[in-house]
C-alpha cells in the first residue's frame, strides 16, 4: 500500500501536504503532480511547468520527504517522464521516522485526539437523546435545520460532532443514512457515530469519508463472537474507525480504580 497525491495541482502546491505525510505516514509515499497549475489560453489549457521543473521538484521530494514513487499527471509529456527517469536513476529516498498522530478526520480535515491548548470538545447538540431541538427537527424531516445545528457547533469551536439518531419508533438506519450523508459534506469536522444499534453505526460509516469515531463499546453483553463488542469492533477495523471504549462489563459499570484497569 502507498499514500500520496496526484493530479489537481502542480508540485509546488503539494509540497506542504507531502511534508505532513512524510512526518506521519507509516506507509510509502507517492507523488504524481500535474505540470503546474493550468493557465487558460485562447488555445485551451496550458500547463506551464517544463520537464526540468518537474524533475527538480520530484528530486526535492525524494531527497527531503522520502517519496518512493514519482510520476506525472495532466500536462506531462514523454519528455517530462524521460527527464524524471534520468534524474531518479541514482537517487535513494530519504529515510523517514514517521510518528503517526492519532486522531479522527472528515473529508476536509484531520483533528488530533490530543489537543495542545484545550480539551477535546465533542459537540452534543446533534444528538436526538440530548437535544430536543435536534430531535424535533429530525422527527419532522427538517434536515437542513439539523445541518445548521451542526454548523453552529463548528462555529462555536467544537473539535468533533456527536451524531445520534436513536429514538423509539424511528427507522434509525434511514435517519442515519440521511443525516450522515448530509454531514459528510456539510461538516468540516469529524463525526462521532453514537448509537446502541450496530446497523445504525454501519449505515453512518458507509456514508462518511475520513475517519469516524464510534461511541461506544463495552463488555456489557460479554466479548464473544456475537456480542455487540465483537460486531462493532469488526466494523471499526473494516472502516478504519476509532473507538470510545467504556469500562463496563457484565457486572455493570466499574466503580473502583482496580476494576476499571482490569476491564481496560
Amino acid at each position: 500500500d502507498m499514500i500520496g497525491l496526484n493530479c489537481s495541482t502542480g508540485p509546488a502546491e503539494m509540497s506542504e501536504h507531502l511534508r505532513h505525510l512524510a512526518r506521519h505516514s507509516r506507509i510509502p509515499l507517492l507523488c504524481m503532480p500535474n505540470a503546474g497549475l493550468p493557465v487558460l489560453t485562447k488555445d485551451g489549457a496550458h500547463f506551464p511547468l517544463g520537464p526540468d521543473g518537474l524533475a527538480d521538484a520530484q528530486e526535492t521530494f525524494v531527497r527531503d520527504f522520502g517519496t518512493a514513487l514519482v510520476g506525472g499527471c495532466c500536462g506531462t509529456t514523454p519528455e517530462h517522464l524521460r527527464r524524471l527517469v534520468e534524474r531518479m536513476q541514482d537517487l535513494t529516498p530519504a529515510r523517514r521516522d514517521p510518528r503517526p498522530e492519532p486522531g479522527a478526520a472528515s473529508l476536509y480535515t484531520h483533528v488530533p485526539f490530543r489537543q495542545d491548548t484545550a480539551y477535546m470538545a465533542i459537540g452534543e447538540r446533534t444528538n436526538a437523546n440530548g437535544s430536543k431541538k435536534f430531535r424535533e427537527a429530525m422527527l419532522e424531516g427538517r434536515w437542513d435545520d439539523c445541518v445548521e445545528m451542526a454548523r453552529d457547533q463548528i462555529r462555536e469551536g467544537a473539535h468533533m460532532l456527536d451524531l445520534c439518531v436513536d429514538y423509539v419508533g424511528r427507522d434509525g438506519v434511514a435517519d442515519m443514512d440521511e443525516l450522515a450523508g448530509r454531514f459528510a459534506t456539510a461538516s468540516t469536522l469529524p463525526i462521532v457515530l453514537d448509537s446502541t444499534e450496530v446497523e445504525v453505526i454501519q449505515a453512518g460509516l458507509e456514508r462518511l469519508g475520513g475517519r469516524a469515531v464510534l461511541n461506544s463499546v463495552n463488555y456489557e453483553d460479554g466479548d464473544g463472537p456475537e456480542s455487540r463488542f465483537a460486531k462493532v469492533t469488526r466494523l471499526a477495523r473494516e472502516h478504519g474507525a476509532a473507538l470510545i471504549a467504556l469500562t463496563i462489563d457484565e457486572e455493570g459499570q466499574a466503580r473502583t480504580v482496580e476494576t476499571k484497569v482490569a476491564i481496560a
